[in-house]
């Protein structure tokens, strides 16, 4: 887990910057993690204010909607590894968007919007907020 503390780290003051509040909640509950006997050693380790990370490698999500967090939140999804010589494609359809979505992407959207991934050939990490 040390290896993803940089990281994860500019993910936080990304989301402090979009959505200061979800930020507090996150970093507030991190701390009270952080304070109890029963979760202090795993929460002293995790450097997110997610509360939910998902990991998905080489294939395509269907068009789906993260109904575990509030219309109003924001999940965030970054693509790790190395050059991809795949057209992989991020679609919001109810945007009307269709991302390039290659390594080193990051993209932050309101859960209440579905996402499909498309042509996926890296490894795609999604940080949410779980229903507090």
């Amino acid at each position: 887990m040390e290896e993803t503390t940089e990281p994860e780290e500019f993910l936080n003051y990304v989301l402090l910057l979009i959505h200061p509040s979800l930020y507090k909640t996150g970093s507030s509950i991190l701390q009270i993690l952080r304070g109890l006997q029963d979760t202090a050693d795993i929460a002293s380790l995790w450097t997110s204010v997610f509360t939910g990370i998902a990991v998905i490698s080489n294939r395509e999500t269907p068009t789906h909607v993260d109904y575990n967090g509030r219309p109003e939140w924001y999940d965030l999804l970054t693509v790790k590894g190395s050059h991809s010589s795949r057209s992989t494609r991020l679609d919001l359809p109810e945007m009307g968007l269709s991302l390039a979505y290659g390594p080193g992407t990051v993209v932050h959207y309101l859960v209440k919007f579905s996402n499909t991934v498309l042509d996926f050939g890296e490894m795609e990490i999604g940080y949410a907020m779980r229903g507090l």
